[in-house]
């Protein structure tokens, strides 16, 4: 296990997350307007910039994209400008920006 933990922190973007440079907030809920709760695994934000990472176990999913897309725009609705989407996928060590 500790291998494991070792190689996801040794890819760049994933130590950058946990830098301390940021103000983090984990499994923090997002209440739209409808009322519906969305839950993205992390969020950062340093001043006005804000990232989303969501945690991922299995295979690569378009539905993925789709929902850390969904979280970025809560974001962009809550006046965050400058904003960036990851993915972790956690099992092949393998880090996607959503565009």
């Amino acid at each position: 296990l500790r291998d494991r933990i070792a190689a996801i922190f040794s890819i760049p973007e994933v130590r950058s997350w946990f830098s301390g440079g940021w103000t983090s907030y984990t499994e923090m809920p997002i209440l739209t307007r409808s009322g519906r709760q969305w839950k993205p695994d992390r969020v950062l934000v340093s001043d006005s910039k804000a990232l989303v990472i969501d945690y991922k176990t299995g295979a690569e999913d378009e539905a993925h994209k789709s929902q850390v897309l969904r979280y970025r725009q809560l974001l962009s609705e809550m006046g965050y400008r400058d904003i960036e989407a990851y993915l972790l996928y956690i099992s092949n060590k393998k880090v996607i920006r959503v565009v």
